[in-house]
């Protein structure tokens, strides 16, 4: 009950602190929701701590969010003890259902892979009207995102002829999701007349292009 309380009045850079700990990442910012998920000495997770659901009533829910910007890919690893089939642990992609686990589950590792564009990723400890078995609550651990390179501005990119191009670049994100910019290593954007052009962006043995189409649209 105490792990709970710290996390509802603790500041937010203390509680995020808490968060990337018990899911042995970094410099991430969670939102947690409904009864919260808390530090939990667990058997078989990573470091000997994870994230747990709090005591959760009928119809009620306990729901961590990250919102995150891809393409990238991911892993995490969940279990739960609960009524199953009816008290389920729920991992969600942009409100989308991607999958649930109830009953008695140990640990399982995930994947998932998101587009590009910012993404939110949802796990929620959902109840139904009705009863409760086992320790009903869900657990999550050890969130691994693969380092990533991120376009910005999109592609294509349209542009219009006889204007200065400047290039918004790309940010390249290790495993502990520190961001680094990155400018273009190749190809060069003639301004002055109509066509297409490809830009490349090279980091950490990450390679992503840009198509930028020059065009007259007066």
């Amino acid at each position: 009950a105490w792990l709970a309380a710290l996390l509802c009045m603790a500041l937010p850079t203390q509680a995020q602190t808490v968060y990337n700990t018990a899911l042995d990442v970094n410099n991430l910012d969670f939102v947690n929701l409904g009864t919260y998920f808390s530090l939990d000495n667990e058997a078989g997770a990573e470091g000997g701590t994870a994230l747990a659901s709090n005591p959760t009533g009928n119809n009620g829910k306990a729901t961590l969010r990250l919102k995150i910007e891809g393409p990238l890919s991911g892993t995490f690893n969940w279990k739960v003890s609960s009524e199953e089939q009816f008290d389920k642990l729920i991992f969600r992609i942009d409100g989308s259902v991607q999958d649930s686990i109830h009953g008695i589950r140990n640990w399982q590792t995930k994947s998932f892979n998101l587009g590009s564009g910012e993404h939110t990723l949802e796990w929620s400890y959902e109840k139904d009207n009705s009863g409760s078995k086992y320790q009903d609550r869900g657990w999550i651990d050890r969130l691994v995102l693969d380092p990533r390179l991120v376009v910005h501005g999109g592609s294509p990119l349209h542009h219009e002829v006889g204007t200065a191009f400047q290039d918004p670049g790309a940010t390249y994100y290790d495993a502990s999701n520190i961001g680094q910019p990155v400018g273009a290593s190749s190809g060069v954007i003639n301004a002055s007349v109509p066509g297409n052009h490809t830009l490349t962006y090279t980091r950490g043995g990450l390679t992503a292009t840009r198509t930028v189409s020059v065009s007259d649209t007066t």
